[in-house]
């Protein structure tokens, strides 16, 4: 009976402990990332928030509230969350943003500090481009 009772609770535990926290706009983490482009022509924007539960928000110009889309695996917003943290975008100065702009931001115990570009005769070093074109392409499945 114990070993009964032992299973069930090792059972349960490890239910509960892989269920992850389901955040809505209103309840964010205090750590998080985002990440979009806007500008041209038409001046509009398109962000996107990347949780590391694998939730990812949107919002526009046209639609400012955050909107949830498609979850993505918690195991790819891990690796994601990994990659951001070895840019240490905190410690990063990069505000030159052309007519058509790129940024990522990070948000962490409300503080948010962000590197934007898009200038053409910006040079963006090759693992913050290479980062954002793997944030953009998981958004471009999720619409």
């Amino acid at each position: 009976m114990k070993k009964i009772k032992a299973l069930l609770l090792i059972c349960m535990s490890f239910f509960l402990g892989s269920c992850a926290k389901k955040y809505t706009p209103e309840t964010l983490p205090d750590r998080y990332f985002s990440f979009g482009s806007g500008g041209g022509y038409a001046g509009t924007m398109k962000a996107y928030t990347l949780l590391d539960n694998g939730q990812i928000f949107q919002k526009t110009t046209a639609a400012p509230a955050l909107q949830e889309l498609d979850k993505v695996k918690r195991k790819t917003a891990r690796q994601l969350y990994k990659r951001l943290d070895s840019l240490q975008i905190d410690s990063l100065t990069l505000n030159q943003p052309g007519n058509k702009f790129y940024f990522i931001t990070q948000h962490h115990l409300g503080k948010t500090h962000t590197i934007t570009w898009g200038r053409s005769d910006t040079e963006v070093k090759a693992p913050i481009e290479n980062i954002y074109q793997q944030l953009n392409e998981l958004t471009q499945s999720k619409k």
